[in-house]
């Protein structure tokens, strides 16, 4: 048995969006992966350190600065908008009024034949199973 579509996603309820960043410098990765295992360059063996790597591929401010005006233009509080520890992900805590026209989107909810609910939208596939809101 499928899921019937029931009802749209209450407004009131909070969703927690996280959001990926480009990173930057991904065009080099190739070239820095075949130095490291060749005896006949000067750069064999130097293994980067995760933070090394983390800041040689930290996503651009220009990144981050189109993620974080976008929420704030819709309507979404900046205190609501964070930055993961290693810049790579925005989190945001957003009403689904807010998540909706931010993503340009219309939540739904569908309940499977076993009383499961699931809510999603018809271009972006969100599945949270059981309780779905704060």
């Amino acid at each position: 048995m499928g899921c019937k579509l029931t009802h749209r996603l209450d407004c009131e309820c909070r969703l927690l969006l996280r959001i990926g960043l480009a990173q930057s410098n991904l065009h080099e990765i190739d070239s820095l992966v075949a130095v490291v295992p060749n005896p006949e360059l000067p750069t064999y063996s130097p293994h980067w350190s995760p933070a090394a790597i983390a800041s040689h591929f930290v996503p651009r401010q220009a990144s981050h600065n189109a993620v974080v005006t976008r929420p704030h233009a819709s309507g979404t509080v900046l205190e609501r908008v964070r930055l993961s520890p290693r810049s790579g992900w925005i989190a945001i805590n957003a009403m689904v009024e807010e998540a909706e026209e931010l993503l340009k989107v219309v939540y739904q909810v569908w309940t499977h034949a076993s009383g499961v609910e699931q809510f999603g939208s018809s271009s972006i596939c969100w599945c949270v199973l059981g309780s779905y809101c704060e």
